[in-house]
Order: C-alpha cells, then structure tokens, then sequence
C-alpha cells in the first residue's frame, strides 16, 4: 500500500530525522529535504499529506516558504515547530499561510495528532456502492460522501420503508420518504398549519392538476408562499435527521445528476445534520456519565482542509472557531457557546468522529494553535461563473450558485401563486405606465443573464421562463382595460370556512365529471358546471365545461358557447396551456391549420412539456385531423 507522504524541512539534520520518526509512527512515508528549494521541488508530482517546517523566528523563513508553495496551489497542512507559545500565536496573525498547526516541538505527542489527522482528512477512500447500516451507520456514510464530493443518491431501506437523500456535490438538497407521518401535508396537520377540509382539498388539487402538494396548499390561499418555502425546508431537514435512527438497513449509492432535476433543492449543511442527528438519538441514560468523562478533557480545531471542515467552520461560526483555535477545556467553550450537557456531548463527539475536533486529556498534547484558510463549499468557489458576467450586478456576482437557487424557488413559489398585483408589485390603483415600469424591472431581475449558472437544469430554466411569462402575463392583463376589469371582479380571495366546504364540494363534483368526459361527456358537463357554479374563480372548471360541451355540441350555437367558456377561462387565467390546446383542436377540426398552430405553439410557450400540445402543433402543420384525447390517469 502506497502512504501518504511527509515532507521535512528543519534546521539541521538531526531535528529532521527525529521529526522524520514521529511522521512514520503516525503512519506516513518520511521524505526529509535540505533546502526551501527542494521542499518546492518535493512538493512537484503528486502532493503531499503535509509538511513540516520551522517557526516564524528560526534562521530560514519557513514561513515565507509556505507562503510561496500555497501561491503555487500546495494546499496540505503546514506543521510549524516553534519553540515558544508566542511564536506560536503570532502565526495567527500571517497572511496566505493557512491551513497550518503550531507545535512545541516535534518530539511532543501533538505532532503526532496533527498530522495523523491531516493524513486521515486528505485521503477519504472510494465509495462502495452498498452495504449495511449495520456495518457502516449514516452518520459516516453521510461524512464519506460529503468528503467525496457525492453526486447521486443515497437510497436506504428498513423493514420496507424506504428513504432517499439527494446530494449534490456532496451537499444535502433534498429527501423522500415513504413513511405516511413525514408527508407534507400530515406534517402542518400535526402542527395545527392547517385542518382536515384544507388537506382534503389542496390533496384533490394536486390531483388534477399534477402539482405538489405545498404549491396546492399556497393555491387555495391556506400557505403564503414564504410560510411553503420555511414548512418544505423543515421537513426536508427533519426526514433526513429522523433516519439517524435507522441502527440497521441497506443502503446504496446511485451517482449521476439527472434525478436531481427532478427536485426542488434545498441546501443543507452536513455537519449541521449530522451533529443534530447524534444529539437527537443519544442514549439519555449515558449522557452523566458520558460527560463526565470528556469535561475535564481538551479539545481544539484541527488543521485538516477538507469540505467537512469547511461545512464545520460555517455551522459553528467565527465566534466558536476563534474558541477553538487554541486548546481549551470542553466544559469552558460549552458554556461559552451556551450548550447544554446533551447537546456538548453530541456536538464534540460528532465534530470529534468527523476529525474536525481534537481531544486529548491535556492541553500539552495538542498543537498549540490551529488556524485554517476561509473555505467554501465546491459549488461556491472561486470558479463561480457570475463573476465574470460582466453584465451581472457587483452584488449578484458574489451570490452563490446555491443561494442563487435558492432565491429562484422562492420567487417561483411566490410569483406564480400571487395575483397580477402582487406579482408585479404594484397596488390596485396602478396606472398603465406604473405597470409596464414594474414589469420591465422585474424582468431585469428574473434576467437569463443573473440566473445563468442554473439554466443547465431543466427544471430551474423551466421555473425561470415560468416567472418571466407570469410578469408579461401580468401586465397585458392589467394594462387592457377590459381585461384589467374582469381579472378584478373574479379575483376575489377572503373565504371563510363556509366558502371552503363550498370549493371543496365544487372539487368533488370536478373530480366526478373528469371520471366520464371521455364516455358521457353530457353528463360530465353537467357536473362541471355544478363545479363552476360552487367555485367561480377556478378557472379550470369552466375550461372543462366548455370542452365537455365541445364533445357533444350538435348546433352551432353550442359551439360558440363552448368556446366562449374555454376562452373565458384563458382570459381569467391566462397560464393554463391546457386550454389553449382545446381551442387549437376546436380550430382545427373546424379546418384552421393555421389558427391551430398558433394556440398550439401559445400552450407549448406556457408549458414546453406538454405532449398533447406537441401532437397537436405537428398534426396541424401537417394538415392532419388529430383526435383529441384527455388523459384522467391522476384520477
């Protein structure tokens, strides 16, 4: 087996071999150079797993040497051999050396921790595929693919139930689950968010229309859209750190980024999971005794440079890394950080198990000081494409590409569940010039240009191209005055509980009518119309009362009524692609290619995923007769 190897540069020959002892006991391959020269030129080829050099005050400038190798892209640890505590901190304060640990001497039992961690940090090994949580738990599953930088699937499964956590560049951003309480909709139940009559109803809404459950929920005006981000994010989080529980199992990996796409990403970070999940399920009973134990221990920050540092450093923040940057006594920073026994105890051992934390029982056998460069995730470093778009604003260049997603579903979830004012920003009594203002500003902000690192996912460049048609939407409709005044009559949102037994009344007479449009679409219309008379701003309702009516019409007088209903519902609701494909089948069974193509190309414009308009636009521009079928498969 190849060992990860450890660089020597020290005064003198005798110091280097001594110190090259210690190295090889902590498991690496000793490589003692003479000059500074050739510690850069040992450094060439593969890199190594640190680097041993002395303080800031001996006759070499070591430091400056450091400084030079991480110029030129050396990123292990440094080991600084000082030879008082003064020097020591004072490399604190140096520029451009960082990731570094300052040590006594080499002789002493923390050289040997330090670079034992780093070792252990620098070479995480490869992944398998699967196994048993038996044989390797969550919580280290979870560290090896965060270090890895894992794009894929964590799948898990226990007495039939089953988990999945997505990760993206070895980041949590999502998780599903098949156990009934973690659903969204049983989790705001139980929180008293919402009642039984609103589950039922938002649950038969996203039947229809193939929408997720929270956005049904922001829809019939339960949810506003801030509280659908906050809820989703929480049970996300919490489906994730309930599977700590999970003592057995199988798990498996599946690499690759196309079921990513599938999903709305929300960022977590690892260490925060992780430490929550221990602390969550610790045995209660070994909390004293535990405790009791490590407090009279030390700990401080390890040198080791990885994503788990990182992710680390970010969760705890500057005030805890600062009381951890020097060896300090367990129960002293949990007071300091305001911990409580049982969350000390999971924080320390999760950050010890991670080797981001070092225990020992006294200060003596710690480095006397740590310091670690500022690091980013891997999907927020220095390679971010939004600064070098030049025509991004200074403060977009510097935003995430996370936190620019981030942004972008809250937006979405927002925008296209509010009403044209709101959308745009405006009030009721905006004039016309108000509103193409506010509109040109909002489409400035929701620029392919600001969200270009995202438009590679197709359901993030979907979700953009939705907002932008929502705002032009928006404004059409308010600066037309006839249009402006039928939106307003049938905009109305104040229901009380009555309005919503109504509405949910009206969703089971639409759910009956949708069970026969294709074999008795007489009868089916009958009950959309019921539908439409119980809940006249659904929109959807009168669209299918037109369309059931187009199926039996006999006279020309019922076809112009059915189209007026399907066209009264496109005005009242201008996003619904469906309708626009019903009009394009009127048109062309009625002989007009060319109108049939425009409704057609309308539907696609609004939803690029819908197959009926697809074989619509080609059967019409082939002059082709297309029946038109409407699937009722959700049902």
């Amino acid at each position: 087996m190849i060992k990860a190897r450890a660089i020597i540069h020290l005064e003198d020959r005798a110091r280097s071999e001594a110190a090259a002892r210690w190295v090889s006991e902590a498991g690496f391959e000793a490589q003692i150079v003479e000059s500074a020269r050739g510690l850069g030129a040992a450094c060439e080829g593969s890199p190594p797993a640190v680097i041993v050099v002395e303080g800031p005050l001996s006759g070499a400038s070591a430091v400056e040497a450091v400084r030079w190798l991480r110029l030129g892209g050396v990123r292990c640890p440094a080991v600084f051999v000082c030879g008082s505590g003064i020097e020591g901190r004072a490399l604190a304060q140096v520029q451009g050396v960082a990731p570094f640990a300052a040590c006594g001497s080499f002789e002493a039992k923390a050289l040997s921790r330090v670079v034992g961690a780093a070792g252990r940090a620098s070479a995480p090994g490869p992944l398998p595929s699967s196994g048993s949580l038996e044989e390797i738990g969550l919580e280290e599953l979870l560290a090896a693919c965060c270090a890895a930088g894992f794009t894929g699937l964590l799948e898990l499964e226990r007495v039939g139930t089953t988990k999945t956590i997505y990760l993206d560049r070895g980041q949590p951003v999502y998780c599903s689950s098949s156990i009934f309480s973690e659903n969204f909709g049983q989790m705001l139940l139980r929180k008293g968010l919402i009642t039984e009559i609103e589950y039922n109803w938002a649950r038969k809404i996203q039947q229809r229309e193939g929408i997720r459950q929270g956005e049904a929920l922001v829809k019939i005006g339960v949810l506003s859209h801030e509280t659908l981000f906050l809820q989703l994010r929480e049970q996300i989080r919490e489906k994730m750190i309930n599977a700590f529980a999970w003592a057995d199992g199988q798990w498996s990996l599946q690499a690759g980024e196309e079921p990513l796409h599938r999903v709305t990403r929300f960022w977590f970070n690892p260490v925060e999971l992780l430490v929550e999940g221990r602390c969550r399920f610790i045995v209660k009973e070994d909390v004293a005794s535990a405790w009791g134990a490590m407090s009279g221990c030390f700990g401080v920050r390890s040198c080791a440079a990885t994503t788990m540092s990182a992710a680390a450093d970010e969760w705890l923040g500057v005030e805890a890394q600062g009381l951890m940057g020097a060896p300090v006594r367990l129960e002293v920073l949990a007071d300091a950080l305001g911990w409580d026994r049982e969350r000390a105890l999971g924080s320390f051992l999760a950050l010890e198990a991670l080797g981001y934390l070092l225990i020992a029982q006294e200060a003596a056998e710690l480095p006397s000081v740590v310091a670690t460069a500022a690091q980013s995730w891997p999907m927020w470093g220095e390679d971010d494409p939004l600064s070098v778009d030049e025509a991004v604003e200074e403060e977009d260049e510097r935003e995430t590409p996370s936190a620019l997603s981030e942004r972008l579903w809250r937006s979405y979830l927002r925008l296209t569940s509010a009403d044209h004012f709101e959308a745009l920003g405006v009030g009721e009594e905006a004039g016309v010039d108000e509103i193409l203002v506010a509109r040109d500003e909002q489409l400035e902000i929701y620029s392919a240009a600001r969200f270009r690192p995202l438009l590679g996912e197709a359901r993030l460049s979907h979700a953009l191209k939705e907002i932008r048609t929502k705002l032009r939407v928006a404004a059409e409709t308010l600066t037309d005055p006839a249009r402006r005044s039928t939106y307003e009559e049938g905009s109305g949102r104040d229901q009380g509980q009555g309005d919503r037994d109504r509405f949910l009344s009206a969703e089971d007479a639409f759910v009956a009518g949708m069970s026969m449009l294709d074999a008795e679409p007489r009868s089916a219309c009958r009950y959309f119309t019921r539908a439409a008379q119980l809940n006249p701003h659904e929109a959807t309702y009168e669209m299918y009362q037109g369309w059931s009516m187009y199926r039996f019409a006999e006279t020309a007088e019922q076809l112009e009524e059915a189209r007026r209903h399907i066209t009264r519902a496109i005005s009242a609701n201008p996003l619904l692609d469906e309708g626009y494909v019903f009009l394009g089948q009127i048109y062309l069974d009625g002989g007009d290619e060319q109108e049939a193509c425009e409704q057609a190309r309308t539907a696609l414009a609004f939803n690029p995923f819908n197959d009926r308009a697809g074989a619509l636009l080609s059967a019409a521009s082939q002059g082709h007769q297309a029946p038109m079928m409407v699937s009722t498969s959700w049902l």
